[in-house]
């Protein structure tokens, strides 16, 4: 299920979370249902990025770690959050994060810098707009949670 993942302790923790999330839907109608509303949510989001997912793939990763940087701000000594400002990504990275090759992603990060979705700096580093924010992603992807429920 999970051969695109190299590192063995990951795969293993991966199929143990997938394992968990399919134990409890025993009812066929639930997952006829769920599975109807996820190919529904792809079409949706493949439309809505020029009928290539992978846009949305990037956009997801520079979009989660932008979250996961805003959860680990560190604070200053009264409580007061260090500004640490946005995280920056190269195309080397998000390759290897997301499985696409290194000339491919560069050339799709390159057509989100166009539609406004990304910032490129002179390092080469591309950086999250105000275009697509957390609240989109649920807006986008929430009903599944919904379901999963």
């Amino acid at each position: 299920m999970l051969s695109h993942v190299s590192d063995t302790r990951l795969r293993a923790e991966l199929d143990r979370r997938a394992a968990s999330f399919a134990a409890p839907a025993a009812d066929p109608r639930a997952i006829y249902r769920w599975c109807e509303q996820w190919s529904a949510t792809l079409c949706s989001l493949r439309k809505g990025f020029d009928g290539d997912l992978d846009f949305y793939l990037l956009l997801l990763v520079f979009l989660q770690s932008e979250m996961a940087r805003g959860l680990r701000t560190p604070t200053l000594p009264g409580g007061d959050l260090r500004e640490t400002g946005p995280r920056g990504l190269n195309a080397l990275s998000i390759s290897q994060i997301c499985s696409v090759p290194r000339e491919t992603t560069r050339r799709k990060l390159g057509r989100l810098v166009e539609k406004g979705y990304l910032t490129l700096d002179q390092d080469g580093l591309f950086y999250l707009t105000d275009r697509y924010r957390p609240a989109d992603a649920v807006k986008d992807i929430g009903v599944l949670m919904d379901f999963a429920r």
